[in-house]
C-alpha cells in the first residue's frame, strides 16, 4: 500500500505546483529610477563594466555600480511624465527616498535641476510620481 500511496501523492503534488509568470524584468538604479522591460527572449551579457539587455523590442545598457536591484514583475513600472499643472503652482519635489529636494515655480525648472530619475512631486494638494529622462 505505501508503494502506492507514497508514488501517488508525489504526482499530485507535483501536478498543484506551477511557477507563476512575471512578464517584465525590472532594473532600479541607485536614484530611484526603474526600468521595466518583456522578459520573453531576453539576452543579459556583461561588457565593460554595463549589463546589457537585449530582448525583441530593442536593448539597454545599464553600469553596474549605478543598479540597486532587479526583480521580475507582472507590470511595468509607471510614472507621469507630464504634470500638466497651473502657471502659478508651485512644485514640492521628493526623491523615492522621502528626501525633500526643494521647490520650483515650474515643470521646467524641476526638470533642469534634477538628473534622471522618478520623484514624488506634490502641488495643488496632489501628490503625482513623476519620471524625468
Amino acid at each position: 500500500m505505501k508503494k502506492f500511496l507514497i508514488p501517488t501523492m508525489a504526482l499530485m503534488l507535483a501536478m498543484s505546483a506551477s511557477a507563476e509568470t512575471y512578464p517584465y524584468l525590472s532594473f532600479q538604479t541607485v536614484d530611484g529610477s526603474v526600468v521595466s522591460l518583456k522578459s520573453s527572449n531576453l539576452n543579459l551579457t556583461i561588457e565593460d563594466g554595463k549589463l546589457v539587455v537585449q530582448n525583441d523590442e530593442g536593448s539597454n545598457k545599464f553600469v553596474l555600480t549605478d543598479l540597486a536591484r532587479m526583480f521580475f514583475s507582472k507590470s511595468t513600472e509607471t510614472a507621469i511624465t507630464n504634470l500638466n499643472t497651473d502657471v502659478s503652482s508651485t512644485l514640492q519635489v521628493y526623491a523615492t527616498s522621502g528626501v525633500f529636494l526643494g521647490e520650483f515655480d515650474s515643470e521646467r525648472s524641476l526638470r533642469r535641476s534634477v538628473p534622471s530619475g522618478i520623484y514624488v512631486v506634490k502641488t495643488n494638494g496632489r501628490t503625482l510620481k513623476m519620471a524625468v529622462k
